[in-house]
């Protein structure tokens, strides 16, 4: 028998190479909001698991408790004594009372819980383009801009969920390089205030285009998040682009001791043909300050105040007119929604602020090269 009853304990967490057969166990009053099912590697047949006076958080996760079939492996003991404390609707309830449709993950609106907002198929009409102040205010607020341990920014992003960026793969890869990658930091729109990042996933085709060259951070919790801006399919890309070309990039522009601090956005219109081919290239007005920190910078498409994400910057030297590359975000969707999801599943926060993960299963080079969605097959 193992008794960790009482111990404040938040997360259990059981290796691939543990070799232990249990017979009983007891994680009875500590701080336990949810369980592996990996815990049935450690117990043995017949065993006993006591589970009562913990804060559950009764959702899809707690189901295989309920599995008839964990019976013949493991007892829970005083099954009655375990309570819901949260989702609010299902507070004070019984977990063994409740059916597999209340145990749902979509009740529970978990503060690390994401979903990739892609654009609803509308109808594009041609209208007189303009951006009002309150619109420029929004797309500002979506712009993320990662910045070294002085306030330098370093590259931009985009806010693609209320704690993700999505950015440039090259430049992620050079901050987890760098000798203090935790001195990095991001800020978000014209915010005061800069956020830690937690964890880095680079694309596992980086390597295979410009097209694939983005990375996803994963930044600590914070209350105050902008909306989030839905993205465009290749589809609607082509039905916008044959009517109307105008864009808006978020960018950071050169100050007047040369270095970059403004945040502006800049106007600019679609234009053919690319220097690489599955890529999204536009030309930006000219402006006042001639640098402009293109990489990374997202790009908007559409008309009359009603934007559409389309791709952020790629680091492609700006040919004569001020003509610039873009990734399109159509073609790593899948790849960004895999990786939210299997990040949501499997991690937490504890009490401290740190991030706990389970093995994440995410894709790789070879599952990407089979499932990669090229833009001309959306």
């Amino acid at each position: 028998m193992v008794d960790l009853s009482e111990n404040k304990l938040f997360n259990i967490q059981i290796g691939n190479d543990v070799k232990l057969r249990l017979t009983e166990l007891s994680l009875s009053k500590n701080n336990l909001k949810e369980l592996s099912e990996r815990i049935k590697r450690i117990m043995s047949s017949s065993s006993l698991l006591l589970l009562d006076g913990n804060p559950w958080t009764c959702n899809c996760k707690a189901k295989w408790l309920k599995d008839p079939m964990l019976s013949r492996q493991i007892r829970v003991h005083s099954s009655n004594d375990i309570i819901c404390k949260s989702p609010n609707k299902l507070h004070g309830k019984k977990l063994f009372d409740l059916t597999d449709k209340d145990l749902s993950c979509q009740t529970t609106k978990d503060r690390n819980s994401t979903a990739l907002q892609m654009c609803e198929a509308s109808t594009f009409v041609k209208k007189r383009w303009y951006t009002p102040r309150s619109v420029r205010k929004a797309l500002l607020s979506r712009h993320a801009t990662i910045v070294d341990d002085k306030g330098a920014p370093i590259v931009n992003g985009i806010m693609v969920s209320e704690d993700w960026v999505l950015t440039i793969g090259t430049r992620a890869n050079d901050i987890l390089q760098s000798t203090n990658p935790n001195s990095v930091r991001v800020k978000v729109g014209r915010t005061k205030g800069y956020r830690n990042i937690v964890r880095t996933f680079v694309h596992p085709l980086l390597q295979y285009g410009s097209e694939f060259n983005v990375a996803l951070l994963r930044l600590r919790y914070h209350r105050r998040s902008p909306d989030q801006s839905c993205i465009i399919s290749s589809k609607q890309y082509s039905v916008l682009t044959s009517i109307f070309k105008h864009i808006i990039v978020t960018t950071r522009m050169t100050g007047k001791t040369g270095k970059f601090a403004k945040l502006k956005p800049r106007k600019g219109r679609i234009s053919k043909p690319c220097s690489q081919k599955n890529l999204i290239c536009a030309t930006i007005k000219r402006p006042k300050r001639p640098l402009m920190l293109m990489e990374g910078s997202p790009m908007y498409l559409g008309h009359n105040g009603d934007y559409r994400l389309a791709g952020i910057g790629v680091n492609v030297p700006a040919v004569k007119d001020y003509k610039y590359d873009f990734i399109p975000l159509w073609s790593v969707s899948n790849w960004v929604q895999d990786v939210l999801d299997e990040y949501n599943a499997k991690c937490h926060f504890n009490s401290r602020g740190v991030d706990v993960c389970e093995e994440l299963s995410l894709p790789t080079l070879k599952d990407m090269e089979d499932r990669i969605r090229r833009p001309e097959q959306h």
